[in-house]
């Protein structure tokens, strides 16, 4: 089992110079959400694309579509 955390406090442009996003007031934390699942189903590989229900959480904090995609595992 993962827990993924960040601390927004650290997030600044200061400490990631580099990818740091333009609209740094957006960046927050997002709703938690939880769900049961197969051990085949994988929403991220390492050096692959993320899903998009993924993308929206780390990029928006929007949760809809990766709960979306999880339902429909």
């Amino acid at each position: 089992q993962w827990l993924m955390y960040t601390n927004p406090t650290l997030a600044s442009f200061d400490v990631f110079t580099q990818d740091f996003p333009s609209k740094g007031w957006l960046i927050r934390f997002s709703d938690v959400i939880g769900a049961s699942h197969t051990v085949d189903y994988r929403f991220w590989k390492y050096n692959d694309t993320a899903s998009e229900g993924l993308q929206q959480v780390a990029e928006f904090g929007s949760t809809r579509k990766l709960e979306s995609e999880l339902k429909d595992q």
